[in-house]
């Protein structure tokens, strides 16, 4: 299985999520179709099984009416199916609701033939525990350290801070919630950091001890796993 990400951040998010066999999911749509399908990692329409948009906000849902369009299996903000499995072809998929400051999902996707359990989730500041996950897509947005020394050092408002983080999930928060797991997971992929308080080198070194590796996504990056 593979994680492409095609954009990660304030400015638009997209994953590929890519089995051995060839079949993938689009993991957020918040870019451009043509930057999405003209990809050299989207394997075709034929081989898409749907695509997942966690919530209204643009730089997660710009491309959903082009999908929509396009006739593609949509699982969507808009008509969550919670608290039952979906299966489409080697999919398992569950969905579950996160605290944002719109109405938000991340989503449990199990492939049958890999036997390999993923969770994506973003842009939130609550979510439920989850156990028996390995594989991670999960939002670290900011460390406090670094936003305090931002507002310290460069007198930047706290007001402007807090408008640009208080909706999502901080370093801390995330140390708490993976200490709290049963099983420490085999990879997680920091999605959507911020320019301003998300240090690539402070994310790393704070989750290192919690999971067996650690990786900070950014554009074009590909995980095979």
């Amino acid at each position: 299985m593979k994680l492409v990400t095609l954009s990660t951040g304030s400015k638009g998010n997209c994953y590929l999520l890519q089995s051995n066999s060839g079949k993938f999911c689009v993991l957020d749509c918040g870019i451009k179709f043509q930057d999405i399908t003209n990809n050299e990692n989207f394997n075709g329409f034929r081989n898409l099984d749907f695509v997942f948009c966690s919530h209204i906000h643009e730089d997660h849902s710009k491309s959903l009416e082009d999908f929509k369009n396009s006739g593609c299996e949509i699982i969507s903000y808009e008509c969550p199916e919670l608290n039952r499995t979906i299966t489409i072809g080697e999919w398992k998929i569950k969905i579950f609701h996160v605290k944002h400051n719109a109405e938000n999902y991340g989503i449990i996707i199990y492939n049958s033939i890999e036997n390999k359990t993923f969770c994506y989730v973003t842009d939130f500041t609550e979510m439920p525990k989850i156990e028996k996950v390995d594989y991670w897509l999960y939002e670290i947005n900011y460390d406090e350290f670094t936003v305090n020394k931002l507002i310290d050092e460069k007198d930047i408002s706290k007001l402007h801070v807090a408008n640009n983080i208080q909706f999502h999930n901080s370093l801390e928060n995330s140390q708490i919630y993976f200490e709290n797991l049963k099983k420490k997971p085999k990879l997680i992929i920091a999605c959507h950091t911020s320019n301003m308080g998300g240090l690539k080198e402070n994310i790393e070194n704070g989750m290192k001890n919690l999971c067996d590796k650690i990786i900070v996504a950014k554009k074009n990056l590909v995980v095979e796993f």
